[in-house]
């Protein structure tokens, strides 16, 4: 069977059980009249957003943060397992400390710490490693292939797009170009859907290699994010949220923004308008259209879906990478996750790669159909990177800030934190009547 066709006979499996959207009590939610105008409003309390608003409040400017959830992290999410005591990562969850600088920052800033889990066996299904000498002389010259192109991307510069414009297509016809052996081009495949989380005919190649560049080899890119927030990765979204609790509110959708010159009005689903001299945008691409007065390049490719499993008799870090329909999972003492293209029902093959395991409750989020951010971790399609990057060097009074449009670790969580940072002192700059930097985020 042909994987598109594949792909539209998982799409009438049903799908298990989803985490719903309902409303929570928040620890965070606070009365502030929404008529006092304030100097900046920030539109979403996800990484980028509180970073952005706990900045300008500390040079001294008035903020207002307005997050359309019950909670704060956006796709950062930390729930229990059912059925334990462990605390399992619905969305964000790896960093790579050592390359992900400012997150480790804000990591030590309020204390937190992350731990590398322990590693244990790993299996190989559809396609196996290749063993075949040829083969492995063509997974070789693919990866010698793959860091040579990322090679011509200068990582740290803002419009590191502009390096290698030639490679803005599809990964999956980039590949195809140059590696003959399919099961090579599987193996890879697999190893790229962990980075990027979408079809490999819809994300840009240049994304991915500019991945490669930050990392600085296929072997640290596809294997170096091997670290965990202890407690979860929405731990620092809320120990940031803390320091706003006067000015966050929760459970506020926006569902306009008029941003001229002279005096914004964000206006939220309960008819308020608040006003502001500036505002930022801290919510994903694909959210775009939920807000009038909005617009940008279209949605990113970003589709993937992960499902934790409350799991007896797996080995704390277990793992399996597969393709296309199961393409990595992972096992702590508790539970397995699996990761995998939405429209797709792994739970079948999961039982295969664990043949010993007792698998029990689940529990999951919808990301594409999540209305608060209608897809997982930012993937760039072709022909979308150069509007990203405007989108980033907006320069007022409407702003805009999030993994998605970061300069540097574009859809990591270190992303959102440079962007929310760099658009703290953009907006500043604005406001004081300075000069604009060049968003570098």
């Amino acid at each position: 069977m042909s994987r598109s066709a594949l792909f539209r006979e998982a799409r009438r499996i049903p799908k298990i059980h989803t985490l719903r959207y309902g409303p929570l009590v928040s620890p965070y939610h606070k009365a502030l009249p929404a008529e006092v105008p304030v100097d900046v409003i920030v539109v979403g309390a996800g990484l980028a957003g509180l970073v952005a608003a706990r900045d300008l409040r500390a040079a001294g400017l008035s903020v207002r943060v307005l997050e359309a959830r019950s909670r704060v992290g956006g796709r950062a999410w930390t729930v229990p397992l059912p059925g334990t005591g462990s605390a399992v990562d619905l969305g964000a969850e790896w960093l790579d400390p050592q390359r992900h600088t400012a997150l480790a920052g804000e990591l030590d800033r309020y204390d937190l710490t992350t731990t590398a889990p322990p590693r244990g066996p790993h299996r190989w299904y559809l396609p196996s490693a290749p063993d075949d000498p040829t083969e492995k002389a063509v997974l070789a010259a693919t990866l010698e292939r793959l860091e040579t192109d990322a090679a011509r991307i200068d990582f740290d510069r803002p419009d590191w797009h502009h390096c290698a414009p030639d490679l803005d297509v599809p990964f999956g016809t980039y590949l195809r170009d140059f590696c003959p052996s399919e099961r090579v081009r599987s193996l890879i495949l697999a190893w790229s859907f962990v980075l990027m989380g979408g079809d490999e005919n819809e994300y840009s190649a240049l994304h991915l290699l500019h991945e490669i560049a930050g990392f600085g080899s296929t072997k640290a890119a596809f294997g170096a994010s091997e670290h965990r927030i202890d407690g979860g990765a929405d731990t620092l979204a809320k120990a940031i949220a803390a320091d706003l609790d006067p000015v966050l509110r929760l459970g506020q959708p926006v569902v306009s923004i008029t941003a001229p010159r002279g005096g914004c009005t964000v206006m939220t689903a309960d008819g308020t308008p608040h006003r502001a001299r500036a505002v930022i945008v801290a919510v994903p691409l694909n959210c775009f259209d939920r807000i009038d007065g909005l617009s940008g390049p279209g949605r990113h490719a970003g589709r993937a879906v992960k499902v934790w499993h409350r799991a007896d008799g797996v080995v704390d870090g277990e793992g399996t990478t597969g393709w296309p329909v199961l393409v990595e999972t992972y096992a702590t003492a508790e539970g397995v996750a699996v990761v995998h293209l939405d429209g797709l029902d792994p739970a079948d093959v999961l039982t295969e790669h664990y043949p010993a395991a007792v698998l029990s409750e689940d529990c999951w989020n919808d990301w594409v159909a999540d209305p608060y951010a209608k897809g997982s971790w930012c993937a760039a399609r072709p022909g979308q990177l150069d509007a990203l990057h405007d989108l980033a060097n907006r320069s007022g009074p409407l702003f805009f800030a999030g993994g998605d449009v970061s300069r540097r670790w574009m859809g990591w969580m270190d992303g959102a934190i440079t962007s929310g940072a760099d658009t703290a002192v953009r907006t500043r700059a604005y406001l004081y009547g300075s000069t604009m930097p060049p968003a570098r985020g």
